[in-house]
């Protein structure tokens, strides 16, 4: 079996699409928490706030 310079070039193409996607995904989790985290955050920042009219 003959592995050409055609094959390189899927094997290279293949890697790099593993590699971005591997990132997202990585990049996905990321964003999730700390939008979750500020989420979070607000809530507790709304909470300690007291709940009047506004300033008189």
């Amino acid at each position: 079996m003959n592995i050409g310079t055609g094959s390189a070039t899927v094997v290279s193409v293949l890697l790099y699409v593993v590699v971005v996607a591997v990132f997202l995904y990585a990049l996905y989790y990321v964003v999730r928490a700390a939008v979750r985290d500020g989420i979070r955050l607000a809530r507790e920042r709304d909470s300690d706030e007291p709940r009047g009219g506004g300033p008189h």
